[in-house]
């Protein structure tokens, strides 16, 4: 077995983070990205004398354990929410295994309690932060999450499951702002552009305000943080408006707008 060989090979067990091992040709072969009993076709990318790194190329079999059909339609292009073909009884197994490895030189049997589920499976983020980019090289201009596997590409996300539906709505709007001023991204790589990121909290009845002061609210509220890359001074025209170059460093980072809503 040498680099960029493929690979196959049955999932035997699975740490954190998202780790899974196999046995091939007697020796230890890491991959990210799968799920205790899958079986999986991989190219090996790093070759070590303790064994090797295999970059996922495609799941072969499923596991035993994916038990349930995906709800979001963003799923396998999205880089997010890896388990949603397995039922959240079969996650907290999976969890619970993984928390017993990390503490196992911690806590014993004695005193180890159960993983709590949640009684929210869907809808139970109340802080999300979205990337602006583009679908493809020099595409249109994108609002959402990673895909899956890249660091560049974006997908647009219009129905989230996570969180809120509010969530979505604010991202469709924040996108179309952003469309109608005419602004490029920030290049990571370029280090150029202005859009980097849209992040949304969420605020139930009962929550702290910015200051950090206890505050009742009698109805639930947004903060919403759009964060560009900016330079000095530009022409007051969007249009006209040229993309900046500038550090990476949080100097030159501003955000253009905040709010509150209701």
């Amino acid at each position: 077995m040498k680099k960029k060989d493929i690979i196959e090979g049955k999932i035997i067990k699975t740490e954190f983070p998202n780790k899974g091992t196999f046995i091939c040709e007697d020796q230890k072969v890491t991959v990210k990205g799968v799920i205790d009993g899958q079986t999986i076709k991989g190219q090996v990318t790093k070759k070590r004398k303790s064994g090797c790194v295999v970059r996922l190329l495609d799941v072969l079999e499923k596991s035993p354990l994916e038990d349930a059909k995906p709800v979001c339609p963003h799923f396998g292009i999205c880089g997010g929410c890896f388990y949603q073909t397995v039922s959240y009884e079969n996650q907290l197994k999976i969890k619970e295994g993984m928390v017993r490895d990390l503490l196992k030189d911690y806590v014993n049997d004695d005193i180890w309690e159960e993983i709590k589920g949640s009684p929210k499976v869907h809808g139970y983020r109340n802080k999300m932060e979205f990337s602006f980019g583009d679908e493809v090289k020099d595409g249109p201009l994108a609002l959402g999450m990673h895909k899956k596997n890249t660091f560049h590409d974006i997908v647009n996300i219009t129905d989230c499951q996570i969180v809120d539906n509010d969530y979505n709505l604010i991202v469709k709007c924040a996108l179309n702002i952003a469309q109608q001023m005419e602004l490029p991204f920030y290049h990571k790589m370029r280090h150029e552009g202005y859009f980097r990121h849209l992040v949304v909290r969420y605020f139930g009845k009962y929550c702290n305000d910015i200051a950090g002061r206890s505050r009742s609210y009698q109805t639930s509220r947004y903060i919403i943080r759009i964060t560009i890359e900016w330079k000095d001074h530009w022409d007051s025209s969007y249009n006209k408006r040229q993309p900046c170059r500038c550090g990476t460093g949080r100097q030159n980072r501003y955000f253009i707008w905040t709010g509150l809503f209701l």
